[in-house]
């Protein structure tokens, strides 16, 4: 055989090792942190099913998340099952929780779930296309959220269909944010949408790369958003261009915007993937930058303390400050679920099938 062949082959035969060791490492993952006395493992949660979805803390203390099992569950803050709710779907949705109790979150059956915090279905409305995005509430309490049949939706508290909105071809991966009843939204086809509380198109941007993750809002209405051809947007609210910035990578989670700071991953595709985490100040120039050899899977959850956290393929969780790792935790497979912050308290979903429950020490 001539060594370009052998080359390939066991160029072929690593890739397979490295796929194959991500899906089966440990399914569990006990106290693995490079710095064990800043984080530590309070309890862990077995699903029957991957946990992508980013879990949810309601008012009362319940922590919400969606696993690939197709149910709901609400676990206590001694992560001890409260209740949990089927859908027959996989669920990828992080769920919501409106100020009175409310849960809303989707499913991969193609339904959108309203229930009370004791687990009991309210209404139900059926689009028929699996829903992935993260619902976001209106003041007036519609409920918007997107379906991968590329339309963006507009229900009522009471779950009466309000109207939908056609976003184009292809799955909507971006979920909405709202800022002064209007409706952000991003397509697969490159553009970024306003969206009225009426349904009425506002201004869209055009960009010509998907957008994946969320936008992200800053001061008086400003929007950030990446794409993937790796641009980060920095957009007023009329939709006009202020900056942009160029990673060099792809863009697949949302930014992050604290304290007149925004926070983006990019990553490095390749035999050896990698990641960039930039930080910029609000008029897109560069304050700090760090590479991980590693890729980010996860929108970053920037605390009140300036502390960025956020997951990895190769199973790890990241806290990061000033553009220094503080700690990282290695959790047994990868971290698609976005880190939920309350108080010392990290909250996050793993490939694995857990739902965890970190203590972190300042």
């Amino acid at each position: 055989m001539k060594k370009t062949s052998w080359w390939v082959l066991w160029s072929l035969i690593i890739l397979v090792l490295i796929v194959v060791g991500r899906f089966f490492a440990p399914t569990f993952a006990g106290n693995q942190s490079s710095n064990s006395n800043q984080v530590y493992l309070k309890w862990a949660y077995k699903t029957d099913g991957h946990v992508l979805s980013g879990p949810a803390v309601g008012l009362n203390g319940t922590i919400y998340d969606g696993s690939y099992d197709g149910y709901l569950y609400a676990l206590n803050k001694y992560g001890n099952l409260e209740w949990k709710f089927y859908t027959g779907g996989p669920i990828f949705s992080s769920p919501i929780i409106e100020k009175s109790g409310t849960v809303y979150f989707g499913s991969g059956n193609g339904i959108f779930y309203a229930l009370t915090q004791s687990g009991k279905l309210l209404w139900k409305v059926e689009i028929n296309d699996p829903v992935d995005s993260t619902p976001a509430i209106g003041k007036n309490g519609t409920i918007y959220f997107t379906s991968n049949d590329g339309t963006l939706y507009a229900v009522s508290p009471n779950g009466i269909l309000k109207w939908k909105y056609d976003l184009g071809k292809g799955p909507v991966r971006s979920s909405p944010v709202i800022y002064d009843k209007t409706i952000y939204i991003g397509s697969m086809e490159g553009d970024l949408y306003a969206i009225n509380s009426d349904g009425k198109l506002k201004w869209s941007y055009v960009c010509k790369s998907p957008i994946y993750g969320s936008a992200s809002i800053g001061d008086n209405g400003d929007l950030y958003f990446g794409t993937q051809d790796g641009y980060l947007y920095h957009l007023n609210a009329e939709g006009k261009l202020v900056w942009r910035f160029a990673t060099g990578g792809v863009i697949n989670e949302a930014p992050a915007y604290k304290s007149k700071t925004v926070y983006v991953s990019a990553n490095i595709n390749g035999f050896l993937p990698s990641s960039y985490i930039y930080a910029l100040n609000s008029d897109g120039i560069l304050k700090w930058y760090l590479r991980i050899d590693d890729t980010v899977s996860t929108t970053p959850n920037v605390n009140s303390d300036g502390r960025i956290y956020f997951g990895t393929q190769n199973g790890y969780l990241y806290c990061v400050e000033a553009g220094k790792v503080e700690w990282d935790f290695k959790m047994g497979s990868i971290v698609n679920s976005k880190p939920f912050v309350m108080g010392n308290t990290i909250f996050v979903g793993s490939l694995n099938n857990y739902i965890y429950a970190f203590q972190i020490n300042s």
